[in-house]
């Protein structure tokens, strides 16, 4: 745990202190907005065995040549028989673009809070939870102004209480969406 404490401060020093020193080099409009759909593969330890569909938004904004920041939430609702899981998440993931070009490859590291709720027979519990995320993917570039973005990556929640019967979670999501510039290129 201690060390887990360690790694998520080192990762909001790095997106979001270490981003404010190199934001300067970029266009100050370089903003987008990313509506997405994502399939979601919960934990199975939440009861539920099967994957359903959710959705996000999050704006991004290109900090450097190779660096973006992408902030906001999703949702996911999974029904399984008799069990209802549902899931938001608010956080930052920094991504690390390996071109500018059309086609990009990336990877994505970030931080956050999920609010994880359970409905079934005799369990009706909810709780908000620190989490950090981990994937990979790619946008491919249309224009200067839209993108395509789809990401694989595995959010690991930090379960406060006890409240689900266990304290770590590992939900995994695909996510596809569309980067809408407005200002400047992104």
């Amino acid at each position: 745990m201690k060390n887990m404490k360690k790694l998520t401060l080192g990762m909001a020093v790095f997106f979001c202190g270490g981003s404010v020193a190199i934001a300067d080099t970029m266009p100050s409009d370089a903003w987008y907005v990313a509506p997405s759909v994502n399939w979601t593969k919960p934990d199975t330890s939440f009861g539920v065995g099967k994957r359903d569909v959710g959705a996000g938004v999050r704006f991004g904004k290109a900090l450097s040549p190779n660096v973006d920041i992408q902030l906001g939430p999703t949702y996911v609702s999974v029904k399984d028989t008799n069990v209802h899981y549902q899931q938001y998440t608010l956080g930052v993931d920094g991504l690390y673009l390996f071109s500018r070009g059309n086609f990009r490859p990336l990877v994505l590291a970030g931080i956050g809070g999920e609010y994880d709720k359970k409905d079934a027979p005799g369990v009706n519990t909810s709780k908000t939870s620190p989490y950090i995320d981990a994937g990979l993917g790619f946008q491919y570039a249309f224009n200067d102004k839209v993108a395509l973005q789809a990401d694989y990556r595995r959010v690991h929640g930090f379960l406060r209480g006890n409240d689900f019967g266990f304290k770590r979670s590992d939900n995994d999501y695909l996510t596809v969406g569309v980067n809408i510039g407005f200002g400047g290129a992104h």
